[in-house]
């Protein structure tokens, strides 16, 4: 079996970082951060609304009919949109930084009066990038800010829109489980890929082993690692959350936040069982290489065995024949063309030798077996 493919590398891409120089809760944006979307979703039993104004009249008048107010932010772009959603809902400014400052890792903070998440959000389910998620939630209202606009909620909405399930009969917390549920979900297309890709590496090490399997097992096991990374902390943030105090999280939520616990930890198991297979492959790699060479050596003894005694045949004899003797005895040495001939025949012996090797891959990868993973593509970034 053929593998068409380019082998993927890790392009990394520069972190933007908080200037250090900045006072505690300073909202700055980040380079290339992109302009903030307003998006207001309204609801409870008696129905639901959609907004994009964020005028304090229009919210206050929204938390009057409706139990659960849900401001999506997409982008951190416009610190101003940051100042009026905080001064609205009273958050701290500390957790306005938070959510407004990508690369952030997955947390849980209590402020008394609301509640903080931080989030990692899968971009595509066929490499790692990741998206942050903040979440602020307190008595009636839910803040979600991405990094820029996306889809990621969308399920959510639907779901809210249609009135499907329990989530508009139910308070502002529930609405942070569906949020943590969806994230978590996001995750495992993404885990499915990593095995996939593992398997048709096992299968291109079983029939060729070369120099791009080897590096394409490195570059999935760096994946693995920074991906194990954020599963941990977002497991740990739901746990925090689940033990949080107040009254911000009923009792009844706390049951599926845990839940979403277990299922975040099962999903470590997942990408346990992906490193710990990539570790055999990489066993099985060194194996397989080492018995190619012994079968190389093995051929390349026995071509040299076969030509020993040939050697010493015309060695002893010069292929010193008369040539008047017989009409046999090598008549190209009469040949117009003979000296043409013999040095036409090294070359072609020598371009024989040289096609053989190739073809057994042994001048290096053939073209045509290079691995082939899905969704694989050069210059795969990261943002963990």
């Amino acid at each position: 079996m053929k593998h068409k493919g380019r082998s993927r590398r890790h392009t990394r891409i520069p972190v933007p970082r908080r200037d250090p120089t900045a006072p505690p809760g300073a909202l700055i944006p980040g380079p290339g951060a992109e302009p903030t979307r307003v998006r207001i979703l309204a609801y409870g039993p008696q129905g639901v609304t959609e907004r994009e104004d964020l005028s304090p009249e229009r919210v206050r008048e929204l938390q009057k009919r409706f139990p659960v107010v849900w401001v999506s932010l997409a982008g951190a772009g416009d610190a101003e949109v940051f100042r009026r959603v905080g001064d609205l809902f009273g958050l701290h400014a500390l957790a306005l930084e938070d959510m407004m400052s990508a690369h952030q890792r997955p947390k849980a903070e209590d402020y008394d009066e609301h509640l903080l998440v931080v989030l990692r959000h899968p971009k595509t389910t066929t490499r790692l990038q990741l998206l942050q998620v903040g979440l602020a939630v307190g008595p009636g209202f839910v803040l979600t800010v991405e990094e820029g606009v996306s889809d990621t909620f969308e399920p959510i909405r639907q779901r809210i829109q249609s009135g499907r399930g329990a989530i508009r009969n139910r308070g502002a917390d529930y609405l942070v489980h569906a949020i943590v549920d969806n994230t978590l979900d996001g995750f495992l297309p993404l885990v499915e890929h990593f095995r996939d890709q593992l398997e048709l590496i096992e299968e291109h090490i079983f029939l060729r082993p070369d120099e791009r399997a080897i590096v394409e097992l490195h570059s999935i096991r760096h994946d693995l690692y920074a991906l194990r990374r954020v599963l941990t902390s977002t497991r740990d943030a739901i746990a925090a959350l689940a033990r949080s105090g107040g009254t911000t999280v009923s009792d009844a939520t706390r049951v599926y936040l845990r839940d979403g616990q277990d299922h975040a930890a099962q999903l470590l198991d997942s990408v346990d069982a992906c490193r710990e297979h990539s570790v055999s492959l990489a066993e099985l790699y060194d194996s397989r290489l080492n018995q190619r060479m012994n079968d190389i050596m093995k051929l390349l003894t026995l071509i040299s065995t076969v030509f020993i005694p040939l050697s010493f045949i015309t060695g002893v004899y010069g292929m010193n024949f008369e040539t008047s003797a017989s009409p046999w005895n090598m008549p190209e040495l009469r040949w117009r063309y003979g000296y043409p001939f013999a040095l036409g025949l090294m070359v072609c012996a020598a371009l024989g030798l040289v096609w053989f090797f190739h073809r057994k891959g042994w001048l290096g990868t053939n073209g045509d077996d290079q691995p082939k993973t899905r969704g694989s593509s050069s210059g795969a970034t990261r943002s963990s």
